[in-house]
């Protein structure tokens, strides 16, 4: 499924400027399956339910990075553009690294943008703050191929080791493990029926991003 900027979920229906898709499937989560066995007081023996508590704890995450629009774990992604959006590129996202950032010339030939020589990224220091791509100071981007997807940003996005997940939102997981464990009619098909744990709310609510 790609997304735009904008969140369209269709190639067909874009904004010019760029789309997002996702390039590898997610393979870590915030909680693991023995820190949700150990809060729900499973012993570590009974194995019966592990499946459902691994459904659990990726809807938990998703529940709470959905409501603060962060993300909590890597996830790699790729921005795709037929023209440049401007001095900046925002890649829409919470990230820490560039793993490539490619672009078609004018004579349609695939070149490689480095960071730090061609181009700077900004906000890798702030877990709820979106990548920004800048071309270095004093230059603009580099004059495209006119053709769709010129443009190619693979990125990881998600905290980095030395940035971790507030406390705050990992026990908000784990509320919400806890409560849909306990509650399971309230779970249809990994969707969640019910208004979020107020507890688990409540500790949302202090990372959210202000909207001006």
């Amino acid at each position: 499924m790609a997304y735009n900027i904008y969140g369209i979920n269709t190639y067909q229906e874009y904004e010019s400027f760029g789309r997002i898709k996702v390039e590898a499937a997610r393979t870590t989560f915030v909680i693991s399956l023995s820190e949700a066995k150990e809060h729900l007081r499973i012993d570590s023996g009974f194995t019966a339910d592990d499946s459902y508590i691994t459904s659990l704890i990726k809807i938990a995450q998703d529940i709470v990075e959905k409501e603060t629009t962060m993300l909590l774990s890597e996830i790699e992604y790729v921005w795709t553009g037929d023209i440049w959006p401007g001095a900046k590129i925002d890649l829409g996202f919470n990230g820490n690294g560039i793993l490539y950032f490619k672009y078609f010339d004018t004579t349609n030939t695939e070149q490689t943008l480095v960071e730090n020589t061609d181009f700077t990224v900004s906000n890798k220091e702030y877990p709820n703050a979106n990548l920004i791509l800048y071309p270095v100071t004093g230059n603009d981007w580099p004059d495209l191929y006119d053709k769709p997807n010129s443009i190619n940003i693979k990125f990881t996005a998600g905290p980095s080791e030395s940035l971790q997940v507030p406390e705050g939102l990992k026990q908000a997981i784990y509320l919400i493990i806890g409560r849909y464990y306990e509650m399971r009619n309230d779970v249809i098909s990994e969707t969640i029926a019910t208004a979020i744990p107020l507890g688990a709310q409540h500790l949302i609510n202090q990372y959210k991003r202000a909207t001006i």
